[in-house]
């Protein structure tokens, strides 16, 4: 389908200087990572981002997620309560909620030895509690998957445990991050939780990022020996959400020193600048047919990226319609969308929309309007022949 378009570009005043210019791989030692601003979902920097490796307890994520699905859903309710089987009860190689078989725990207390203590147990009791098994859970998770578009990602276990073809990429993750802070807030406050008691046995969240940083408040570690010392983070300063993935370091202090690293960058670096209010007047068409002339055409949403000092200044919005629009049109209704670019790199689209109804005009006034443009074509085809003749004289 042809389409027409049209470049504004934006003059900004920006009122901050940036820092370090790049972050490369050499400064993070790790085997991919990424850091994305939560609200555009604007990557910030990357290293391997897209390749599929093993993500350890980080899959808990995803475990936690279907839950919250589940409970939004009306399936089952935190107040809930389920039987600790056999299967559950076995689960003791790796980290531990320490839930005894036979006993009624809450769905509330098993997110709590998910979230906090990431209990292996905890995470089959949910599954079971859900779908009746892990395996059943486990189709939830890849259907979950499939519907956040995290192509690089595969689920096997709900427990992140090492399994051939069970995989996640930084990428991937950072998007299921984001799903669960945007969509399920009334449970993300759980992953700022320092520490949890269950059975006599007080344990620690393992994301030390919550003791020295004021700005973290969540989300996930993991460690196997396959994937090496994971974690994904979150932290809002200012007005701004940064969420960091970093995976397959060599310690717990070479994960936290990278997330902070990509943390420092990213909020030294960037700041969120408002480009365009919903509903604000951004450009102006004309439409096929329509009596009207000039139609302002605006954003549906308001257009906020994070960008550098530099970046702002360069910043331009390009409109692209179908080329077949054409009257009558509706006030309010969608004409395209605007593509947010830097260079040629698209960082955002928008949906465009006109501000007012658009009106067809008669048979008569399109037949006058055809036989204008005619005849103003002809004009310009005979002058532009008046010119190249003349000039072949001279």
């Amino acid at each position: 389908m042809m389409k027409y378009l049209l470049v504004i570009y934006v003059a900004l005043l920006t009122g901050w200087q940036s820092y370090a210019a790049t972050l490369s791989s050499s400064d993070i030692q790790a085997k991919a990572y990424i850091l994305i601003e939560a609200d555009s979902e604007r990557v910030l920097t990357q290293y391997r981002a897209t390749e599929r490796l093993s993500p350890a307890s980080i899959t808990k994520l995803m475990t936690a997620y279907v839950v919250y699905k589940s409970i939004a859903s009306g399936l089952l309710s935190l107040d809930d309560s389920t039987v600790i089987s056999a299967e559950a009860r076995a689960m003791t190689e790796g980290s531990r909620m320490f839930i005894e078989q036979g006993s009624r725990v809450t769905i509330a207390e098993l997110l709590h030895g998910l979230v906090v203590q990431s209990g292996n147990d905890a995470a089959v009791a949910l599954a079971e509690a859900v779908a009746g098994s892990e395996q059943a859970f486990v189709e939830l998770m890849n259907q979950a998957a499939a519907a956040l578009a995290m192509t690089d990602s595969h689920f096997k276990n709900v427990t992140g445990l090492t399994q051939e073809g069970h995989y996640m990429s930084a990428h991937n993750i950072a998007i299921l991050a984001r799903a669960i802070i945007k969509q399920f807030p009334e449970h993300y406050r759980l992953y700022k939780e320092k520490s949890f008691t269950w059975n006599g046995i007080k344990q620690a969240n393992r994301n030390t990022l919550l003791k020295t940083d004021p700005t973290v408040d969540g989300l996930k570690t993991g460690y196997t020996e396959a994937a090496g010392y994971c974690l994904t983070v979150s932290a809002k300063r200012h007005d701004m959400r940064l969420i960091s993935v970093v995976l397959g370091t060599k310690s717990k202090a070479a994960r936290v020193r990278a997330s902070e690293k990509m943390l420092d960058y990213g909020f030294s670096n960037y700041r969120l600048q408002t480009f365009y209010r919903a509903d604000q007047v951004i450009t102006r068409i004309n439409v096929k047919n329509g009596k009207q002339d000039n139609i302002a055409v605006a954003s549906t949403d308001d257009v906020i990226l994070p960008v550098t000092a530099q970046e702002a200044t360069q910043i331009n919005a390009r409109l692209v319609v179908d080329a077949s629009l054409a009257a009558p049109l509706a006030g309010g209704q969608q004409v395209g969308h605007f593509e947010i670019r830097l260079a040629d790199q698209v960082l955002l689209t928008v949906p465009a929309k006109i501000l007012s109804s658009v009106e067809e005009i008669g048979l008569l006034q399109r037949f006058w309007r055809y036989l204008m443009a005619v005849i103003s074509d002809f004009f310009v085809t005979l002058w532009q022949f008046i010119k190249q003749t003349v000039s072949a004289w001279f």
